[in-house]
């Protein structure tokens, strides 16, 4: 079994019933240490689940991003957290958002690490939805992406324009064709079966 599935069963075990316990959410301050291993760079945005925060990993000094769930959540939602770092660490496409790590602080708060992506979401975008030429190739990357997580037997439930950035300069995304759109967001996923 991979490291990172190990974690996150790791997680899913004990790591609930650790963060269950705890009562303030956790609040990242930039320098703090995450997990000893992740170096909190800013935060990148905050919602009623919890904290995305840019961090840098101080063994190879690359910027990811760490996803923290609030500890004032219920226990459901702390496992459905879980699991969907058990489910999305096991699907690697172009498209996707990659997860390359999955923890709990020794406080109990979970968290997991993936990919940074930055560029504008497709939400950014939403003059540019009539131009048949720009928006349907950004729809085919958008249906192969579900599609990945579909054969994994997983459904994204909150698809959505907000859910999908562009990397590259938005007006000529498709130069080279480098990597154009990634989906994210998997906050709402439920396996299948």
């Amino acid at each position: 079994e991979q490291p990172l599935q190990c974690a996150a069963a790791r997680v899913a075990h004990h790591g609930v019933r650790a963060a269950t316990q705890a009562r303030q959410p956790l609040q990242l301050a930039p320098e703090s240490l995450l997990g000893e291993v992740y170096r909190v760079v800013r935060t990148l945005g905050q919602g009623a689940m919890g904290a995305v925060y840019e961090v840098e990993r101080t063994t190879d000094h690359q910027r990811l991003a760490a996803k923290i769930l609030s500890t004032e959540q219920d226990r459901p939602a702390l496992v459905r957290f879980a699991r969907e770092a058990q489910l999305l660490a096991k699907v690697v496409h172009p498209n996707l958002i990659q997860i390359v790590d999955v923890d709990v602080t020794s406080g109990g708060t979970l968290f997991l690490v993936m990919e940074l992506v930055t560029g504008t979401t497709l939400r950014e975008l939403r003059s540019r939805y009539g131009e048949l030429s720009w928006v349907l190739p950004i729809l085919q990357q958008v249906a192969a992406a579900l599609a990945a997580v579909h054969e994994r037997g997983i459904v994204h439930r909150d698809v959505k324009p907000a859910k999908g950035t562009i990397e590259q300069n938005p007006k000529e995304p498709f130069r080279d064709g480098a990597k154009v759109l990634q989906v994210r967001g998997f906050g709402a996923e439920r396996p299948v079966g």
